[in-house]
């Protein structure tokens, strides 16, 4: 969603094209771009940026910038992780349940249910963040929302008053704390402490996805 909200952030006409084959280097999303397979949001993104001179963070300064791009670092490499630990390492049958993945991928999608919980809490466990209490790893996500709604303050987006990389990067990992109802601790932490979040996701889908 990330991807995708910037794509229509910037006019950039895209294509989705649904399969189940991951990246050259294992990751999704990837796009296809002039022959060229280009993994992970953030390179497409930058290679967008050159090719189509499109570049949001143009209406603000060098350090508001900076800002945008430590957001981004925290959310994918801290936040995010701590949402993963709980939807694919702790609530993986709710998880497929709720988004009803059987009907679209019915031959391995009970496979998949018994192999990600594992695959997810070890990888954790190395990272370092599976090595703590549950509670713990909420809190750590919970001190991150806080601090981004503080950075957010009464703004109508992060930067300022209009959206930029981090907007949609906020938009793309936040909705699934919102939107996907499993019970995600994240999720209190936001409509409880951070309702200016949860009014930055809105703004942003009815902007962007109407």
């Amino acid at each position: 969603m990330k991807l995708e909200t910037w794509l229509r952030m910037n006019d950039i006409k895209y294509e989705n094209i649904f399969t189940l084959k991951f990246s050259r280097k294992g990751q999704i999303p990837y796009i296809e771009f002039n022959g060229e397979e280009i993994p992970d949001s953030n390179i497409i993104i930058s290679t967008l940026k050159k090719y189509f001179n499109k570049d949001p963070e143009d209406a603000y300064s060098k350090r508001e910038a900076g800002i945008g791009h430590t957001v981004i670092t925290m959310l994918e490499n801290h936040t995010t992780p701590t949402g993963f630990d709980y939807r694919y390492g702790h609530h993986m049958p709710e998880f497929l349940e709720c988004l009803q993945v059987a009907k679209f991928y019915p031959s391995g999608v009970k496979m998949w249910g018994m192999i990600q919980p594992y695959g997810t809490r070890f990888r954790s466990y190395l990272q370092g963040t599976g090595r703590h209490e549950l509670e713990e790893i909420w809190e750590f996500a919970r001190k991150d929302l806080v601090a981004v709604s503080e950075i957010l303050g009464d703004k109508p987006f992060l930067l300022g008053d209009t959206p930029s990389t981090v907007d949609c990067a906020l938009f793309g990992h936040l909705a699934q704390f919102l939107y996907i109802d499993i019970g995600f601790p994240q999720r209190e932490v936001l409509v409880k402490e951070c309702s200016n979040l949860v009014a930055l996701v809105e703004r942003m889908k009815e902007k962007f996805w109407p």
